[in-house]
């Protein structure tokens, strides 16, 4: 699912950028077995995607490729995102966000984390003796010009933007032509 959504992603930032290569950036875990489960921490780096959509080619061939990408970013999910700028060495820009401007987030429930049923809105757990429940705050500004956060478990999608870049509207604009984007992938098997 999330190769899909977010192949899917990078498509609409072509189509509404003009762009063919530009970059993406992904949360990972570094959170991995059941020995890690019971610590508490923040066990998730940023990795950089290179994206390259081919206007002549397929969605199937766009998948293909990402899904490859992926895979092999996944061996270097513990490399510090902050060293990655000197290991391009890459000028740090002030008026850019920094290496990542656009970033995909795609949250979805382990059945083991406790935590999960919690990022249900009036849900209530207890871990360690004690009552958890979400507290939600909304946000819409972060440290990327834009964000996509897909909740997986209830299939709510977030587009989260920097305002002094992008208005409600062109924000709407994108959530419904990602919806279009993701509908006709489903459908069809048309070009690019």
């Amino acid at each position: 699912m999330f190769t899909y959504l977010f192949s899917t992603f990078q498509l609409l930032l072509s189509v509404h950028g003009g762009q063919t290569d530009f970059v993406v950036g992904y949360p990972v875990t570094l959170r991995r077995g059941r020995r890690m489960r019971g610590s508490i921490g923040y066990f998730v780096n940023t990795l950089p995607f290179r994206a390259r959509v081919d206007p002549d080619g397929s969605f199937d061939e766009l998948l293909d490729r990402t899904s490859r990408k992926l895979w092999r970013g996944s061996m270097h999910r513990e490399y510090p995102y902050a060293m990655m700028p000197r290991l391009l060495d890459t000028p740090r820009e002030p008026n850019r966000a920094g290496l990542i401007s656009t970033m995909f987030v795609i949250t979805d429930g382990d059945p083991g984390d406790p935590f999960t049923e919690v990022r249900e809105p009036g849900r209530r757990t207890e871990c360690a003796g004690l009552g958890i429940s979400e507290f939600y705050l909304p946000q819409q500004q972060g440290q990327f010009d834009i964000t996509l956060q897909v909740h997986a478990a209830s299939a709510r999608a977030q587009i989260k933007y920097n305002t002094s870049l992008f208005t409600e509207e062109t924000a709407r604009g994108l959530a419904d032509r990602y919806n279009a984007l993701l509908t006709e992938s489903l459908r069809t098997k048309a070009t690019l």
